[in-house]
């Protein structure tokens, strides 16, 4: 085997693993949906929130059972494609180390205190982070664009404070989870 065909049998292998992310398009896709809904009804109904511990359990309960819907889809998912490639586990590394780091922010925000737009701004910064790395694994350019899109409403709301947090929920979750997990979902390799 020569160089070229060895590039091409590692470019299919990419296009494989492509095709079995579609659960993590799912994902992408769902969390993108539901933390959208989440943020127009939060910041609608901010004023029925009455204490930090209110903010807090909101944004916990909620997404708790989504992670648990979540879970068990993707072992179902998993189980029926019947095996594992190396680059499918280390996405689901990266995004099961995800869920422990919110883990941690929602406790660190509790016992520190910290603001809704301090908790807001660590969850979509660390989300950010696992959506670059794993868009640049799988070679994915709509996935790693989406983590960069979503580094940029984070800048321009750290410079520009007057910009509301549902805008950068919305706008952070469409362009950084929703918009590729739907071009992941209909990605369709070259083979």
């Amino acid at each position: 085997m020569d160089t070229k065909e060895h590039i091409e049998i590692i470019n299919q292998m990419i296009n494989k693993t492509k095709e079995q992310l579609r659960p993590f398009s799912l994902n992408l896709i769902f969390w993108g949906a539901l933390i959208s809904i989440m943020s127009i009804i939060y910041f609608n109904l901010l004023h029925l929130f009455e204490t930090d511990m209110h903010h807090i359990l909101f944004w916990t309960i909620i997404p708790f059972f989504g992670a648990v819907f979540m879970t068990n889809y993707n072992i179902k998912m998993g189980r029926e494609i019947g095996y594992e490639t190396h680059l499918s586990r280390t996405i689901k590394i990266i995004w099961s180390i995800f869920g422990i780091a919110w883990l941690f922010i929602i406790l660190l925000s509790a016992i520190q205190g910290f603001a809704g737009a301090t908790i807001q701004f660590l969850i979509l910064f660390t989300s950010a982070i696992c959506l670059l790395i794993s868009g640049i694994l799988i070679k994915f350019l709509p996935v790693t664009l989406g983590g960069a899109s979503i580094l940029l409403i984070l800048t321009l709301s750290s410079l520009i404070p007057e910009i509301s947090y549902t805008y950068v929920n919305l706008f952070s979750l469409s362009l950084g989870f929703t918009i590729p997990g739907l071009f992941l979902y209909f990605h369709k390799s070259n083979e």
